[in-house]
């Protein structure tokens, strides 16, 4: 790390004696660890690094540009001189801004676990095998186990710039999953379960397991049920699942482009009053947890949705620039090749104060949706309607009934969070950083027999 900050100061004080009005380096560098077993061997292993850095810099009005994977001091004279280039060839007129961080205030979450360091391939390679043992010993009716992965990654991010701004983050994570089959009478199933662990301690194999198979025999004799339109409980997980699919239409980029139907909307109602939507970046043990985004912009929580109410747009710089307002932190690029757009940290429902069984029996007759498949075909991203494929369970009476298969789920997101009757207090995050509790929907279009 040493000799990653050393190359930046070099850089950015070079940057300006060659005559760059203001300029900008990130660095970004990973490693992925990822077990696979299978039939109680290890199936695969694979172990991969990037790295590398980007610089920016204003010459005669337009940004130049340069990324290598090489940090080189004897290079820095042909960084610049490319990036310079560069910049003299552009002849668009995008405004392009580094952001001035001089009186930034920076809250730094806890990002890194030092116990994840030591995580050694053969521990990785118990937790694998345990997870497929745990799977087939929870219930015989399991007959295959089609995955059972363990993933480690940790990652180090450095930004400075000519403004003086300078922060750097260090993160680390382990991923577990395990995907089985089961069968009875002639019918199989199959689903699976993961867990994000932020220390090493936290490793639960036979939790992620357990509640693999529990998901997979839970559709057992799964069927269909009449064309109508019902009362229904989207299931956490579900709900997250769904959310991800408009999160875009949050983004203020979106909006300044009309890619967003909340465009002129501000301070209107546009869900229930009990649906409140909050991107918190200092999560505890959150996916996406971090002080800052790749522009170097503190990131702050920021509430898009409270009581009912739409509140704010997500923007990094250039967005909240066209849109007069603040940036909000939430400016990330993929890489250190790629450009600045827009994303969300942990974004989540707030949960409320029911349980899934409250749930259901204030609903008393109705569907609990459990999963929905056919996201990215079935739903529109800019219009918020959707088609999705879906299953779960059929209650009645308040209760869980039967499992529920080979049935489209149909409405617009938007006007679906209108109709909320009840939130649950079981919020769950997907694997992409986005949260939702379970919650009872009123009147949603249904397709089955």
């Amino acid at each position: 790390m040493k000799s990653i900050e050393k190359f930046k100061a070099k850089l950015l004080d070079a940057a300006v004696k060659k005559g760059f009005e203001n300029a900008e380096f990130y660095y970004q560098s990973s490693r992925t660890r990822k077990i696979n077993v299978f039939g109680g061997k290890t199936e695969k292993y694979q172990d991969s690094s990037v790295g590398g850095y980007s610089f920016r810099g204003l010459y005669g009005g337009h940004m130049g540009y340069f990324y290598s994977e090489s940090i080189d001091e004897n290079e820095i004279d042909t960084v610049l001189e490319n990036a310079k280039n560069n910049a003299l060839l552009i002849e668009s007129e995008d405004t392009e801004l580094i952001y001035d961080g001089r009186d930034a205030v920076y809250t730094m979450p806890k990002t890194y676990d030092p116990s994840l360091e030591t995580l050694s391939v053969q521990e990785m390679t118990d937790y694998a095998l345990g997870l497929e043992r745990a799977a087939y010993a929870a219930d015989e009716r399991v007959k295959n186990v089609l995955a059972s992965t363990i993933s480690a990654g940790e990652s180090y991010i450095s930004i400075g710039n000519t403004y003086g701004l300078d922060v750097s983050e260090r993160s680390n994570y382990a991923f577990g999953f395990a995907d089985c089959v089961a069968e009875e009478n002639g019918m199989a199933k199959e689903n699976g379960e993961f867990a994000f662990y932020t220390s090493k301690d936290m490793l639960d194999p036979e939790a992620v397991a357990a509640a693999a198979v529990k998901k997979t025999v839970a559709m057992l004799g799964a069927d269909s049920v009449d064309t109508g339109v019902y009362d229904v409980i989207i299931r956490s997980t579900a709900l997250a699942d769904l959310l991800d699919c408009f999160i875009g239409c949050f983004y203020g980029e979106n909006v300044q482009k009309g890619f967003s139907l909340l465009g002129g909307r501000l301070g209107e109602k546009i869900a229930a009053d009990s649906i409140t939507l909050v991107d918190d970046p200092f999560m505890k043990d959150g996916l996406s947890t971090t002080g800052f985004d790749s522009e170097g912009v503190p990131t702050r929580v920021n509430t898009l949705i409270e009581n009912g109410v739409l509140k704010m747009f997500l923007h990094n710089l250039k967005s909240a620039a066209a849109a007069g307002e603040q940036p909000t932190g939430n400016g990330f690029k993929q890489s250190f090749k790629g450009t600045v757009g827009i994303s969300a940290t942990n974004l989540y429902i707030k949960g409320g104060d029911k349980t899934e069984e409250e749930l259901c029996g204030i609903m008393q007759n109705g569907l609990i949706i459990t999963e929905l498949s056919g996201l990215h075909a079935g739903a529109n991203s800019v219009s918020g309607d959707f088609s999705l494929l879906a299953s779960g369970f059929l209650v009645r009476d308040g209760r869980i009934v039967s499992p529920v298969e080979q049935i489209t789920a149909a409405d617009n997101f938007f006007a679906l969070l209108g109709k909320t009757a009840a939130v649950g207090n079981n919020v769950r995050f997907n694997s992409g950083a986005v949260g939702a509790p379970s919650v009872l929907f009123k009147g949603v279009s249904i397709a089955g027999k």
